[in-house]
């Protein structure tokens, strides 16, 4: 839309590569959903997915110093999130996340859930 060209759009700054700009957008949209959620230090969050959003969301969590805990189907995608420092993981094709988040929290739960896959499995 013309509003959004004219108002919403910004400049990439010489010397950023169009593969890091391209990011500006979702981590953008993920910084909303995290901020909307208010987290504490010590909370507990369960991020559902690892893809790509997944992980923004995952490290956006923990930089507000929430204790992150990640579950996926696919054990591939929790070896990634590995490497961005997401490391309480949960392989769901194996597990039932929600026993292992009640043992990880002492019976408690998670205090945030973020659902960030596309399917209903």
């Amino acid at each position: 839309m013309d509003w959004i060209v004219q108002k919403g759009t910004v400049r990439i700054p010489d010397g950023v590569p169009f593969e890091q700009a391209c990011f500006v957008e979702p981590v953008n949209t993920c910084m909303k959903g995290i901020e909307t959620l208010k987290l504490l230090p010590g909370e507990t969050v369960l991020v559902i997915g690892q893809g790509p959003i997944g992980i923004i969301l995952g490290r956006l969590a923990k930089r507000s110093g929430a204790t992150v805990v990640t579950t996926d189907l696919h054990p591939q995608r929790l070896t990634i999130s590995k490497t961005f420092g997401l490391g309480t993981v949960i392989d769901a094709s194996r597990t039932d996340p929600v026993k292992t988040v009640r043992e990880l929290t002492d019976g408690r739960g998670a205090d945030a859930a973020i659902l960030a896959v596309g399917g209903t499995a």
